[in-house]
């Protein structure tokens, strides 16, 4: 028989095993639209390379090559013109020379071109060329009188020929015979560097 206060076996008391108890957190699975999404702009953008890269080639294709362009033949520099000499008045020819020595105790100056209006700095002189000391010989007289001077030529030992000017009045005019007693007396021909700014004012 049954022990004293114990209950027989029913199925109400019978022991059951109860089930484990499964994990229920899952990893969600990516939705489908972003996936879907992600891989249309991926697509996008390997096509619009694709498509960049075709266009650049095809650019590359229609640009011509540049030639290379020959070097360009050098053109010779104009040579400088040399300064125009206006052409001189000689004396006159088969006439007897007349040579002017400065006939001035400060001295006189010597011009390029002449006025008809008188200035007390330069006379009827114009374009002042260099200044002659007293008994200077000036040069052989033209033969030219203009508004109270008179025009020179001399000759360099170069060979140059120039034509100035001098006030008339401050001149002495002698024969060759009273050169050759002048100059071997008190009277000298130009200096050096006379010569020299005459010649630099006519060629410079």
């Amino acid at each position: 028989m049954y022990p004293p206060n114990r209950k027989p076996l029913t199925k109400s008391n019978t022991y059951k095993n109860k089930p484990k108890a499964s994990n229920s957190y899952k990893k969600a699975p990516a939705p489908a639209k972003e996936n879907s999404l992600m891989g249309m702009a991926v697509v996008g953008l390997i096509m619009g390379a694709g498509m960049a890269f075709v266009s650049g080639v095809k650019a590359s294709e229609q640009q011509p090559t540049p030639q290379p362009q020959p070097n360009p033949t050098p053109q010779p520099q104009p040579k400088p013109q040399p300064t125009q000499i206006p052409v001189v008045s000689k004396p006159g020819a088969g006439g007897a020379a007349t040579y002017a020595f400065v006939d001035s105790w400060n001295g006189e100056g010597i011009y390029a071109a002449t006025s008809p209006i008188y200035s007390t700095l330069t006379g009827n002189g114009r374009n002042h060329i260099t200044q002659l000391k007293d008994k200077c010989f000036v040069g052989l007289w033209t033969g030219k009188k203009q508004n109270d001077m008179l025009e020179m030529w001399m000759r360099t030992s170069a060979g140059n020929e120039f034509n100035y000017w001098i006030a008339a009045d401050e001149v002495r005019l002698l024969t060759r015979a009273g050169y050759d007693q002048y100059i071997a007396g008190e009277g000298f021909g130009k200096p050096a560097y006379v010569v020299k700014t005459i010649v630099e004012y006519f060629t410079r």
